[in-house]
């Protein structure tokens, strides 16, 4: 598993660490909408006709979501399998899981918590297109991915993590179509013409476009390492 601590991002800020992960995957939610589109799949739309209704389903999202799909699909299951019965570590299992999971359990400790994440991710984003009213079928890959990311920050740094990486994704970038609706008139409900969103786009871009070199960096030297061993 991979922690933002080798790519110079502050071990204990939780926050920083959420915030480059969601940068990163904001680039990459780009550049999958893209090549989605020229194959004719596109995301959907899952907002409702009144702006104050999407605002408030799209902000309590990131809480009942995570609870749902965090906390009783990935660490109830990893609690089960990995952490002894009688210890107490229950709920400190459920807000954190990493911090409880002895790795000298197995050799394959590892794998099964991937396999575990790959299909709670799977699920996550599935769900979004068969419960998601608006959504299509291009969302899957897009809500899996996002499902990735969060169920590791979940494993690997806390519920607050996943909670926030949610909440940056809905109520944030809503939150600024909400006031560019109502300072200058722009589509509430359209990404495009909107001058809030084009900024803060702009700024997560380069931070993401940053996040993915350095992490592909570390990735490609933790590699040349391990094959010259």
């Amino acid at each position: 598993m991979i922690g933002l601590e080798a790519i110079k991002v502050q071990r204990n800020n939780y926050l920083a660490i959420t915030i480059s992960w969601f940068s990163g995957y904001f680039v990459l939610s780009i550049l999958i909408d893209v090549i989605q589109q020229l194959f004719g799949f596109k995301l959907g739309n899952p907002l409702t006709a009144n702006p104050i209704l999407s605002f408030f389903y799209l902000s309590a999202a990131p809480l009942n979501e995570e609870i749902f799909f965090r906390v009783l699909l990935l660490g109830i299951p990893l609690f089960l399998l990995f952490i002894p019965s009688g210890k107490g570590l229950f709920l400190s299992t459920l807000n954190h899981p990493y911090k409880n999971i002895p790795y000298k359990k197995g050799k394959y400790t590892t794998l099964a918590i991937a396999i575990i994440i790959a299909l709670n991710s799977l699920a996550f984003g599935l769900t979004h297109v068969i419960f998601g009213g608006g959504y299509e079928i291009g969302k899957i890959t897009q809500a899996g991915l996002g499902g990735v990311i969060i169920a590791w920050l979940y494993y690997r740094y806390s519920l607050s993590s996943a909670i926030t990486f949610h909440w940056i994704s809905n109520y944030v970038f809503f939150a600024y179509s909400i006031f560019g609706y109502f300072l200058f008139k722009t589509p509430w409900n359209a990404e495009s013409d909107n001058l809030f969103l084009a900024i803060i786009s702009v700024v997560f871009i380069v931070m993401g476009v940053i996040f993915l070199y350095r992490l592909l960096e570390q990735l490609i030297t933790k590699y040349l390492t391990k094959s010259k061993m």
